[in-house]
């Protein structure tokens, strides 16, 4: 049995180490273009170039680690 080229919203959210939340948010808040596809259903099918455009995304807002202090 194959696998299908395409990850649905939950399984891409675990991949990017993100929840599923902050991965809707960039679909509701329009910051990815263009959208996954959906199917029937309304469900995102994410496909690898659509897995990408939102890695890139993420990692362009991650926040920098906090820096330590020495306090010498």
């Amino acid at each position: 049995m194959s696998h299908p080229p395409f990850l649905k919203t939950p399984a891409v959210a675990r991949l990017l180490g993100v929840t599923y939340h902050v991965l809707r948010g960039l679909i509701r808040f329009d910051k990815l273009d263009p959208l996954p596809p959906r199917d029937s259903t309304g469900d995102y099918l994410w496909y690898a170039e659509d897995i990408e455009r939102a890695r890139v995304l993420l990692a362009s807002r991650r926040r920098p680690a906090p820096q330590t202090i020495n306090s010498n």
